[in-house]
């Protein structure tokens, strides 16, 4: 049996330079961004994290919004943290 680790995204916010996704205060998580298609699962982005200074700051990323497509499928996978 596989034992998966689930998080939340609690915030998605589209700004004019890219995405910013915020974990709930899960700071130096690994996050892969896939897109999703007919053939699988295509890994186009990873980072982490932030560490921050404030609770605001604490476990949000932010995505280069030409990676983004409005007819595609995504999932973010976050590790560790």
């Amino acid at each position: 049996m596989k034992l998966l680790k689930v998080f939340i995204v609690v915030l998605l916010t589209l700004k004019a330079f890219g995405v910013e996704a915020k974990l709930y205060s899960i700071a130096n998580a690994n996050i892969t961004l896939y897109q999703i298609d007919k053939k699988g699962f295509h890994k186009i982005w990873q980072g982490f994290s932030k560490d921050g200074k404030s609770l605001k700051d604490i476990g949000s990323f932010e995505i280069n919004n030409s990676l983004i497509k409005n007819d595609k499928f995504y999932l973010l996978s976050a590790k560790g943290g």
